[in-house]
């Protein structure tokens, strides 16, 4: 935990690296702690390593949901292997039919990956109807319904994402605030205040896709549609400083 907290919000990426490390010195036949640490080196670009510690917790709990989930967003967002990426997200679902966040994974990746919004929106709403009062599945629904330019719908959902939200969950509320600085014009001021006061703080959210709401946002005649694609990439790409310390 707290090498999730240097990795998430320091981005001390050598010191989270060695509390990662001594995690599984302590228990080194802990899937979960493998399955983290998986989670760390993919998100410092260390692909091959982190495919290494995925199987490895996967050969310790096959039958655990929530590794198939991730590895599953791996195989998708990194190896771009859409084909077994199916086969885990499946397999999470076998084995945890109602875990939310399960659904929830395969419901962005048949949203980002296939363009199945039918049943894309059939699992967000799985997802919600399991934990109604989670922000982040609030917030991703209110994405789905704002690159459906469905902006109605979607305002519900934004708000109780905005209500519901933690403290530390700077990388979701960074989404909201885009997109009600790219689907809410009367909110424009405000949202793109929010934004750089985050962005200035270091936050960012890694490896979102924001470009469907860039793509609406502007068909719908947005003021600003060079400022709106920099936020989106300023968002969603690590500085050159962060990146160099992860590697």
């Amino acid at each position: 935990n707290y090498a999730n907290f240097l990795s998430d919000q320091k981005r001390d990426y050598v010191n989270a690296n060695n509390y990662y490390l001594k995690a599984l010195s302590i228990g080194p036949n802990d899937a979960h702690s493998y399955g983290v640490y998986a989670i760390f080196l993919k998100d410092i670009k260390n692909y091959e390593k982190a495919e290494e510690y995925y199987l490895k917790a996967l050969s310790i709990d096959p039958k655990y949901g929530w590794l198939s989930s991730i590895y599953a967003d791996f195989l998708s967002d990194d190896k771009h292997d859409y084909e077994k990426a199916e086969e885990y997200h499946n397999k999470a679902l076998s084995f945890e039919p109602n875990d939310s966040w399960i659904n929830e994974s395969y419901a962005i990746y048949l949203q980002r990956y296939k363009e199945d919004y039918k049943y894309s929106e059939k699992y967000h709403l799985k997802a919600l109807s399991i934990e109604p009062d989670d922000p982040g599945l609030n917030g991703n629904y209110a994405q789905f319904l704002l690159i459906s330019n469905r902006i109605d719908e979607a305002t519900q959902y934004l708000d109780k994402a905005f209500s519901l939200i933690k403290t530390y969950e700077t990388d979701l509320l960074l989404e909201l605030w885009f997109y009600k600085y790219a689907h809410f014009i009367d909110t424009i001021k405000e949202s793109e205040k929010e934004i750089r006061k985050l962005l200035k703080e270091g936050i960012r959210s890694l490896g979102w896709d924001l470009s469907l709401n860039v793509n609406i946002a502007i068909k719908n005649g947005h003021p600003n549609p060079r400022k709106l694609k920099e936020y989106a990439k300023k968002i969603t790409t690590e500085s050159p400083v962060e990146y160099k310390k992860a590697t």
